[in-house]
């Protein structure tokens, strides 16, 4: 069975993917039993515009579907980018999270613990989930989708940042 695992939360800012790709997910979608009657129509229209997440729920096999404000229908998270993730600055806030972090699993009897490690190991978030194998594997996709800072906001921890030396 699959977990219910999203990405992104309401209340944040999001991007929406280029047209070339917005085209692509919605014809997929639109293959797709059930799915074409709930997803946003013409997704191209609003090809890399911001919005705000207003709402987001879970659709057959565990499948995020978000919720935009100004758009009705809703929105396969193949479709979102990180808003942060676009931002032209070298400070590692606005780094793929996958380069700092990683979850494992500890499967004991079904339930198990979830880690959130950093590069060098240091634990920095734990969790005791059902599924942790599969949790930990939906962690890890996450981390390749968001941004450092925002993927620690998702997680509720705090990470670490070195503090540049003023010349």
């Amino acid at each position: 069975m699959p977990i219910e695992h999203h990405a992104f939360s309401a209340g944040e800012f999001i991007l929406l993917a280029d047209r070339e790709k917005l085209e692509e997910i919605e014809n997929k979608c639109r293959e797709t039993f059930l799915l074409c009657d709930v997803i946003a129509k013409n997704m191209a229209e609003h090809a890399g515009r911001k919005f705000f997440v207003t709402k987001v729920s879970m659709f057959h096999m565990g499948i995020p579907l978000y919720e935009l404000e100004r758009i009705p229908g809703h929105w396969p998270e193949e479709t979102i980018l990180d808003l942060s993730l676009q931002q032209h600055s070298e400070h590692e806030i606005y780094s793929r999270a996958s380069d700092h972090y990683h979850a494992k699993a500890n499967v004991k009897s079904g339930r198990g613990l979830v880690q959130i490690l950093d590069t060098k190991n240091q634990i920095y978030s734990s969790l005791i989930k059902n599924h942790a194998a599969e949790t930990a594997a939906s962690i890890n996709e996450v981390s390749h989708i968001r941004s450092k800072m925002n993927f620690e906001i998702r997680y509720g921890f705090d990470g670490e940042y070195s503090i540049p030396e003023k010349s």
